[in-house]
């Protein structure tokens, strides 16, 4: 309410002006300046920069300007112009370099249309942590009680330059270590080394109950906690590192913040999607300044079967029984061995597995579709009039059975437009059962024209199955298939990519222009992966390409591999003059100990590896 009568006063203040000037009466009213404070007493810190401000208002309504200066160098006029109805000069102090009892003192002068104006100041350098805190310091337990009251305050402290003027700090030993740290790394860890290479206080360890865990049968996201005890007081900075892609984590770093009591209960998670189907290893690595907790995880999407298990309906499941089979079945799909000698092959593993374990319904499908493929009818119709009452009842558990058995008979009886029912019972299917891989193989060959022509929506899927939880080779296998056809289809390593270029390399699935494709977006990632740099050592034997061996190289220091097994590496990218930063110090770093040839003259021109301790059979006067 009152602002908007200023505002209505405002209006008809100028209209009234307006109307004056109209008529030619020209008004000589000068505005009417009230200035505050009038004058400035006041106690500052030292070595601060302050900031403040004064106020500059007109009483009657009338618009004001003019220029604001300071008569003394340490008071800095932010905007020495202002203009208007109500102004916020801003101005600075410098108290730096000054000790206690010193006085700025100086004047403000205003010249503005409504005359000239004098702000007087004096501002006092008060007694601050020079005057007061610096003489309770007399030996170096006092600055350690002081820490540990306080550690905000003896950070302060111990970065005052009049801190060296503390009785104690005469040691030579005390001064040298000040020294050594001071200006190197992080503010809070220059006091902690500093306190401990003193021995006025431990290293803050951390203490983690648990360092090994299990987790078997995976179908959705587990939910855990790591309870991390801190043993100790003083700096706690805790950098989290993943090792795994089936570890999800909230935060990378934790502070003090973060513990109560001592104790921090750190979450995690296992996501089965960035699950193997074998055995899953990962690590979350703790680490401080002086100590380093790793917790190792073990996750599997199956649960371990003992040797009484596994039996249904009198005949034994063992885990590799259908193993030849299937992997005979990978290199048929694979389209890069002879047809008919790897269809004769299956058949005979089929029917040597019917003879040592009997019949079941999966056995009779595999024989189905197998003998439909290799174009032998009667078989096939044998097989599954066979397993047609199992696959019939069990079609609400094992729908994937079910449309399999469907599939075949429709290849074996063609019809339109059951095919067309079939392939809208599978778009069904997948929404009910997004991780089962045989419902969107059986679809990719009913509509294979679809997938033909949509090849970047079926990477799509792959990788929505693969989050489901699916990881079975022939997933792996159609991506890579997709992704040799059209390298431009990769546009990225993540999980389900990096799974998939590694099952292909190991079983020579993929092609060098899919691989060079691979290493240049593997050298984007920001996080090192020891699986994506296996991969890559794998591409490289195969297609020993320049664009390879950087992103191995690169990987490899981005992961601090510095071991004498990964120096091979860093000398081929030595030969090859690769372009890459810090290669020359991990050339160093990984050189064996019996290594007896020349250093290469530019690794030892490099500056940084002054520091590098070389093996002593290194000659380095035959560089001259």
């Amino acid at each position: 309410m009152v602002l908007l009568q200023t505002n209505e006063i405002g209006e008809r203040n100028m209209r009234e002006r307006i109307n004056r000037l109209a008529k030619g009466i020209v008004d000589m009213e000068k505005p009417a300046l009230t200035i505050q404070p009038e004058r400035f007493d006041e106690e500052i810190q030292a070595g601060e920069l302050i900031r403040k401000e004064l106020f500059i208002t007109s009483d009657n309504s009338l618009h004001s300007k003019g220029l604001v200066y300071s008569s003394n160098s340490r008071v800095k006029v932010l905007v020495s112009s202002f203009g208007g109805l109500r102004n916020h000069i801003g101005y600075e102090i410098n108290s730096r370099y000054l000790e206690y009892g010193d006085v700025i003192e100086g004047t403000f002068y205003l010249v503005t249309n409504g005359g000239e104006k004098e702000v007087p100041y004096s501002f006092r350098v008060g007694a601050g942590i020079s005057g007061r805190t610096l003489e309770q310091l007399k030996e170096p337990k006092d600055f350690a009680s002081m820490a540990r009251q306080d550690y905000e305050m003896a950070l302060r402290v111990f970065e005052y330059r009049d801190f060296v003027s503390v009785p104690f700090m005469h040691q030579m030993h005390i001064r040298a270590v000040y020294d050594g740290l001071k200006g190197h790394g992080n503010r809070y860890g220059q006091l902690e080394q500093f306190l401990i290479a003193l021995r006025l206080k431990d290293p803050v360890r951390l203490e983690v109950k648990d360092l090994s865990r299990e987790y078997y049968g995976l179908s959705q996201v587990e939910e855990g906690e790591i309870e991390i005890r801190r043993i100790g007081w003083g700096y706690l900075p805790v950098a989290v590192q993943v090792d795994g892609s089936f570890i999800q984590i909230m935060k990378k770093t934790l502070t003090e913040e973060d513990f109560t009591d001592g104790v921090c209960r750190f979450p995690y998670r296992i996501s089965p999607g960035g699950l193997h189907g074998g055995r899953n290893l990962g690590t979350i690595t703790l680490e401080t300044m002086n100590d380093t907790v790793t917790v190792k995880f073990l996750a599997s999407p199956v649960r371990p079967v003992s040797r009484t298990e596994g039996r249904e309906e009198g005949w034994a499941r063992p885990a590799g029984r259908f193993a030849r089979y299937f992997s005979l079945r990978l290199d048929y799909e694979s389209g890069k061995h002879e047809a008919s000698a790897l269809l004769d092959q299956m058949v005979e593993e089929l029917e040597q597995l019917r003879m040592t374990g009997g019949p079941c319904m999966e056995l009779s499908l595999m024989e189905a579709e197998l003998h439909q493929t290799a174009g032998h009818r009667e078989e096939a119709m044998s097989a599954l009039l066979e397993c047609k009452e199992d696959v019939f009842n069990g079609r609400l558990t094992h729908p994937g059975y079910y449309c399999l058995f469907q599939y075949v008979l429709l290849m074996l009886q063609p019809d339109e437009e059951k095919m067309k029912s079939l392939i809208r019972l599978l778009e069904k299917y997948q929404q009910d059962w997004p991780e089962d891989y045989l419902l969107f193989y059986l679809y990719t060959r009913c509509e294979d024209q679809y997938c033909f022509e949509n090849p970047g929506e079926m990477l799509t899927q792959m990788k929505v199955l693969y989050g489901e939880g699916c990881h079975s080779p022939f997933l792996y296998q159609q991506a890579l298939s997709l992704w040799n056809d059209a390298p431009q289809l990769l546009y990225g390593i993540g999980s389900f990519e990096l799974q998939a270029l590694h099952f292909g390399v190991r079983r020579g699935l993929v092609g060098e222009t899919l691989a060079v494709k691979a290493a240049k977006l593997a050298v984007v990632n920001r996080h090192f992966q020891p699986l994506c740099l296996k991969t890559l050592r794998l591409l490289y034997e195969c297609f020993p390409q320049r664009d390879i061996l950087e992103a191995v190289c690169s990987l490899m220091i981005r992961g601090d591999c510095r071991r004498e097994q990964d120096f091979k590496w860093y000398e081929k990218a030595l030969e090859e003059q690769l372009s890459l930063t810090r290669l020359y110090e991990y050339f160093l770093y990984s050189l064996p100990a019996d290594y007896n040839h020349l250093i290469p003259r530019e690794v030892l021109l490099y500056p940084p590896v002054s520091h590098v301790r070389l093996p002593a059979a290194c000659r380095y006067d035959s560089l001259c």
